[in-house]
């Protein structure tokens, strides 16, 4: 769909010119994260296993969720890197629309650059969906409901029993699997914060005591603490790189004998 570009100094509307040779020089030589490197699936490798994820439907919404997040995390970085290589005489009086089905969404240059490096929501919300898969799988292997079992302390321990593994088969074990539960309750119910119940549940599997009241990440801080216990900040990049992967693993372990 067109991306309109309006003054607030002017009724009428124009559409957004094609970038200068300059510009377009500047994006093929964009340096941003998705430009640097190749889009590489959250994925824990088992080649072996790989006839039975494919058939599985559990494998095609994950690798969905997947796609999402990678294609997602490039369309960002480049509308990013579009919008300010451009020569704008005053970037503040411009504004971005896009036509929808619903009408014509408007939003200031600056809300849409605010929006588009946003990194967490993203990541937030396919944890989200990623926990609910597996929580949903790991359900209907040990017919039962979600609803019926201690959280993912006890769902995760008797899925891995099915298939003869434990938690000491996990690099994270047990520990790390709470950690994941703690992150996407913090997350689905719009604290980010840990509260005293998540606290006590991460003391109860060993990990150090966070701040109760503390927010998982913060807004100004896009790297530096590695975990929750560490003295910073959840990182962006941390809830990235291996929550999604703490929680494939377990199901690769409880699903595939």
């Amino acid at each position: 769909m067109p991306l309109l570009a309006q003054s607030d100094s002017r009724e009428s509307r124009f559409e957004r010119r094609p970038p200068r040779a300059s510009a377009i020089a500047a994006i093929k030589r964009s340096r941003t994260h998705a430009d640097l490197k190749s889009v590489t699936p959250l994925s824990v490798e088992h080649s072996d296993r790989n006839d039975e994820r494919v058939l599985a439907p559990v494998w095609i919404e994950w690798g969905r969720l997947t796609r999402f997040l990678e294609s997602a995390r490039l369309a960002f970085a480049r509308e990013h890197n579009l919008w300010t290589s451009l020569e704008l005489r005053s970037a503040d009086a411009v504004k971005v629309s896009a036509a929808a089905d619903h009408g014509t969404h408007k939003v200031s240059l600056k809300g849409h650059l605010d929006a588009v490096r946003d990194k967490e929501t993203p990541l937030a919300s396919v944890l989200i969906h990623s926990y609910a898969l597996a929580e949903n799988a790991a359900a209907a292997r040990l017919c039962g409901d979600a609803r019926d079992f201690g959280g993912i302390e006890d769902w995760g321990t008797r899925l891995l029993a099915t298939t003869g593994s434990t938690w000491d088969s996990l690099e994270e074990g047990l520990a790390g699997a709470v950690e994941v539960a703690v992150f996407r309750n913090a997350y689905a119910h719009g604290s980010r914060r840990v509260d005293a119940s998540a606290a006590s549940r991460l003391q109860d599997v060993g990990r150090r005591d966070p701040a109760t009241g503390r927010r998982l990440t913060s807004p100004a801080s896009s790297s530096g603490g590695a975990g929750l216990g560490s003295a910073g900040s959840l990182t962006v990049d941390v809830l990235r790189q291996r929550r999604p992967q703490d929680l494939e693993a377990l199901l690769l372990e409880g699903l595939i004998e």
